[in-house]
């Protein structure tokens, strides 16, 4: 765990040229740990994503059916004026 490892990369600067950059450093916490801070937002965000759209997905069915309500209402109100009387001849 206390192992120091060396890196090098090769980099390109935004006018083109190439430059090494090095950097040293201990590993710490336990091996496959997810301690980066970025990566902790990163997942809370795709969660809070997730939740939204399956609210969406819910609130999608919920209009659906209440649409599907109004058109069978709408659908049977002649034949209720009818019974009732109300319907006029043309």
């Amino acid at each position: 765990m206390g192992e120091t490892m060396f890196l090098e990369h090769r980099m390109r600067c935004r006018d083109g040229r190439l430059f090494f950059a090095e950097g040293s450093g201990k590993r710490f916490g336990r091996a496959g740990a997810d301690h980066h801070p970025r990566r902790h937002g990163r997942k809370e965000v795709e969660a809070k994503i997730q939740a939204h759209r399956e609210q969406l997905r819910s609130l999608a069915s919920q209009l659906s059916l209440a649409e599907e309500r109004e058109r069978r209402q709408i659908a049977s109100r002649p034949a209720r004026l009818h019974r009732a009387g109300l319907v006029m001849a043309g």
